[in-house]
């Protein structure tokens, strides 16, 4: 099947690259289904608010147009032969849940800070990260360093304690590549053609099934690229795995997101600082600027949090 990569800005270019696209895949039929692999369920909601505000032949709104995770997507086209082995899929809840037993019964190297929840929160990272390994790359990584075999050993504890009754992402992606192969064109009329939006950070085994699934049905991939080479480093290396590559003027930095300008306050004190901020926030909103495109941020958490909390309040 076609694929083809459209490169684009972040923010409004990136909704109305989308745009297009959806436009596109439906071929001119307002019904007919589109799956839109998003990278998170943040991203998918603006770009679902973003395609409902605009005007096409004179309607407003969109229908037939699924957004996904990666991980969605897996879980709906592979779900179904992971529940009939009686097992469901995993969560972070239930993954943290399981690396704190691992804790309590032999800490090891994290013995002190075993019940801190930043080591929960750590090794729960580090689980679903080397999950995406083999046999052979996890005992590269316990011979590195004491350390780095205890955290292979309770990645691989938890792995064993969670596999009878739940799935994760990698076998859920497994699964769903040997139901897009058993049957492709069900999967091509179920999701209709695909648009990857705005890649970030694809593991192999979201690629595998991204791969599988445009070999069913047309894929368009919608990737932003700032022009900074660093920045988009892993943008380049996720659409590589799926097969494309970003045209050469954005790589060369020659399509980066909108023009910015900046300004520069010199003020008295946190409080000043975040009144300001404050301040250009509601005067954006009133020029028409979405609250979801604003942002204010801050480098240390005290006293900022709280006094930002109070100023969004209050205004």
């Amino acid at each position: 099947m076609a694929l083809r990569c459209v490169t684009t800005g972040y923010g409004p270019p990136a909704h109305e690259a989308l745009a297009t696209a959806v436009a596109q895949a439906k071929g001119g039929d307002p019904l007919a289904p589109v799956t839109v692999v998003v990278p998170n369920h943040y991203v998918g909601l603006a770009a679902r608010r973003a395609l409902g505000r605009r005007t096409h032949n004179g309607t407003r709104g969109i229908a037939t147009v699924a957004f996904h995770t990666a991980y969605d997507l897996a879980e709906r086209l592979g779900g179904a032969e992971m529940a009939a082995e009686g097992r469901r899929g995993v969560t972070m809840t239930v993954i943290a849940a399981a690396v704190r037993t691992v804790l309590r019964s032999d800490p090891g190297h994290f013995q002190g800070v075993e019940t801190h929840p930043a080591t929960e929160r750590a090794l729960t990272r580090a689980h679903r990260e080397l999950s995406e390994l083999g046999d052979g790359q996890l005992r590269a990584l316990a011979a590195q360093s004491p350390r780095a075999a205890d955290v292979v050993r309770i990645h691989q504890q938890v792995a064993a304690d969670l596999e009878a009754d739940f799935s994760n992402e990698q076998q859920l992606s497994r699964a769903a590549v040997a139901a897009v192969r058993a049957d492709p064109y069900a999967v091509a009329r179920q999701l209709g053609p695909m648009i990857v939006f705005l890649p970030q950070r694809i593991t192999d085994s979201q690629a595998g099934l991204l791969r599988a699934v445009g070999e069913a049905t047309d894929t368009t991939i919608v990737a932003g690229a700032t022009g900074a080479e660093d920045a988009d480093a892993a943008v380049v290396a996720s659409v590589g795995r799926l097969g494309a590559e970003l045209d050469a003027p954005a790589r060369r930095g020659g399509r980066a997101g909108a023009s910015a300008t900046v300004e520069a306050l010199s003020v008295s004190d946190a409080d000043d600082e975040v009144r300001h901020a404050v301040r250009a926030v509601v005067d954006a909103a009133r020029a028409g600027t979405p609250l979801g495109r604003c942002a204010i941020a801050y480098g240390v958490e005290s006293p900022y949090v709280r006094l930002i909390s109070d100023a969004l309040d209050a205004a």
